[in-house]
């Protein structure tokens, strides 16, 4: 999501392929905090990865540079 509308709280998105909840937006970070809709852990994402519709494109991992 390349755009200049930030998304609101309690919007629903998609995160690659998961459907998630917006709790809070921090506009200057361009971060967002979520939540999973099956789950209520919550973490931060950029939001410019954030779609409306499912992301089934393969990714890799940043888990595989080890420790970082």
């Amino acid at each position: 999501m390349i755009s200049t509308i930030y998304p609101q709280i309690n919007e629903k998105f998609f995160f690659m392929d998961k459907e998630i909840i917006i709790l809070n937006v921090y506009k200057i970070f361009q971060l967002a905090q979520v939540r999973y809709v099956c789950s209520q852990t919550k973490f931060m994402v950029d939001i410019n990865v954030l779609s409306r519709s499912p992301n089934k494109i393969k990714s890799i991992s940043i888990k595989i540079l080890g420790e970082v």
